[in-house]
């Protein structure tokens, strides 16, 4: 729900400033160059101001400048957000009634991305260096936790290496030679000791 908030906020916010955008360029070219030429002189002129200056100058600024494009944008979004609140929830009860009608499904049930394009996200994040080797097999790692069964990740208790509390030491030795990590059994308990 969040993210459909932002969504429509933003959207929202996008078309009122297109609308009156073109609406005043069109009323100013009108009493300049008259009705009929300014109708072709407005669509030609805000197309190309809206794609540079409002659509690609911005998102393009915004994606190399992230954090800094966010917090110059955050609390002015936040306030218009409230300030059209009642028009977005309008808008959502719209939107929830027609896309099934258009055989769509509600947009909590859709995914927004797969794992496999967040894992190829990742790669490319090693790739330029803001994500380290370690951290991303970590990440896809998560992923393959789902397809593992408990007996793939674990040991039965009676293959564990156990040492006995009591054994002598070159009984210990002998035993802990085969295993990186071993427990000490003592009176049916196990102590966790690693070498």
């Amino acid at each position: 729900m969040i993210k459909y908030k932002k969504f429509i906020t933003v959207l929202l916010g996008n078309t009122f400033v297109n609308i009156a955008f073109v609406s005043i360029t069109s009323v100013m070219l009108s009493n300049l160059l008259g009705k009929a030429a300014a109708s072709v002189a407005t669509i030609l002129i805000d197309t190309v101001i809206l794609l540079i200056i409002g659509e690609i100058t911005p998102k393009t600024y915004a994606i190399r400048h992230a954090e800094r494009f966010s917090l110059i944008v955050a609390r002015p979004l936040r306030l218009f957000s409230v300030f059209i609140a009642p028009m977005r929830i309008i808008l959502r009860k719209i939107t929830d009634f027609l896309i099934p009608i258009f055989g769509g499904s509600d947009i909590a049930e859709t995914e927004l991305i797969t794992p496999d394009e967040f894992k190829a996200m990742v790669s490319a994040g090693e790739a330029e260096g803001a994500i380290q080797e370690e951290e991303r097999e970590i990440i896809h790692n998560i992923f393959e936790l789902h397809d593992i069964e408990a007996q793939e990740a674990m040991v039965p208790r009676t293959e564990m290496g156990c040492l006995e509390v009591n054994a002598t030491i070159q009984e210990s030795i002998n035993k802990a030679i085969d295993h990186r990590r071993f427990f000490i059994a003592a009176d049916r308990a196990l102590l966790p000791f690693a070498c």
